[in-house]
């Protein structure tokens, strides 16, 4: 194989895979027939699919990616896939795809429909009955057959390459492989917390990320809480999982004045600092930029620790009222 005629990408987001998919079901029949064959065994269809659409949303929920196909007997088949790289599944996720689907036959939108879980093969996600599961590694290799075609080997590549942010591990690995600077960004980074904050911090749960977003961590915080540092964009939140904002505006009245402002989240409420320097994988890793970002964490955490008492009362009311 020629070097272009090789996929070269090491970094994948599940919009990625979306959008890989809204197109080989749409022009590629070969794959479209291979993957409807796997979530639709017992209906005979015509391919490729009709239509794709991406990012599908109905009552706070999204569809990945919805394909549309012309079954035999002239009705319509719809398949509904939701697309997991390394993140797991939300609670009932794809229960609610089947209930959307079996909403869409009682409508009269379609005859017939189902439900696929899409997905690397390490990256194991429980699916319920009705739910079909394929692997981004068997759909490589069905694509990768007609062994002729440059384009399809290319795409037969991406997925490949994509299967390999399945785990954290492999996550690394991957990066060790292609993208070595970020691995010792990111080792000189850590050695500089550790030293300059002496041993504040709790060691990360993920070493290596491609993204200037992590959550901190110390050795006492409780489930209730998380910070999120995004470098990038200068600002660090200290989130209340589930805490509402008025609850949390109320609290912090009894207080002295605390660091950063109060923001409201889908489902949390945080205290952020804004302002920071912009950092990325350009920026010195034990300068001026990340060490101020970590003492802004630092200051958000001392206040919470500070005021214990109050945000572990808050947490139990929160839980109690549930």
């Amino acid at each position: 194989m020629t070097q272009h005629d090789t996929c070269s990408l090491n970094w994948f987001l599940e919009r990625d895979i979306d959008m890989f998919l809204a197109e080989e079901l749409r022009v590629n029949p070969s794959f479209s027939k291979w993957f409807a064959r796997h979530a639709a065994p017992d209906i005979i269809l015509l391919h490729p699919a009709t239509q794709t659409r991406v990012s599908v949303p109905e009552n706070g929920s999204e569809t990945d990616v919805l394909a549309t196909f012309q079954r035999s007997d002239g009705g319509l088949h719809r398949i509904w896939i939701e697309n997991k790289i390394s993140a797991g599944l939300m609670p009932q996720q794809l229960e609610r795809y089947i209930d959307r689907a079996n909403a869409e036959i009682a409508r009269g939108d379609c005859d017939s429909c189902s439900v696929v879980l899409f997905a690397p093969a390490a990256h194991r996600l429980p699916t319920p009955t009705g739910v079909a599961s394929l692997s981004f590694e068997a759909a490589a290799k069905a694509i990768a057959s007609d062994a002729t075609d440059a384009r399809l080997r290319y795409r037969a590549e991406l997925l490949s390459r994509a299967a390999a942010y399945a785990t954290p591990a492999r996550q690394a690995q991957n990066m060790i492989d292609h993208e070595p600077h970020i691995i010792d960004w990111w080792d000189r980074a850590h050695a500089m917390v550790a030293h300059e904050f002496d041993g504040y911090f709790a060691p990360p749960r993920t070493r290596y990320m491609r993204e200037m977003f992590f959550a901190p961590r110390t050795p006492d915080l409780p489930s209730y809480l998380r910070v999120d540092c995004k470098l990038r964009r200068g600002e660090v939140d200290l989130a209340f999982k589930n805490i509402a904002h008025d609850a949390l505006h109320r609290a912090l009245n009894e207080l002295d004045a605390a660091p950063g402002r109060l923001v409201e989240n889908p489902k949390s409420t945080a205290l952020r600092i804004t302002g920071l320097p912009s950092v990325s994988f350009s920026s010195d890793p034990e300068g001026s930029e990340v060490k101020a970002a970590f003492a802004a964490v630092k200051e958000l955490l001392d206040f919470w620790r500070c005021n214990r008492s109050l945000f572990d009362a808050l947490a139990a009311e929160t839980r109690l009222s549930r």
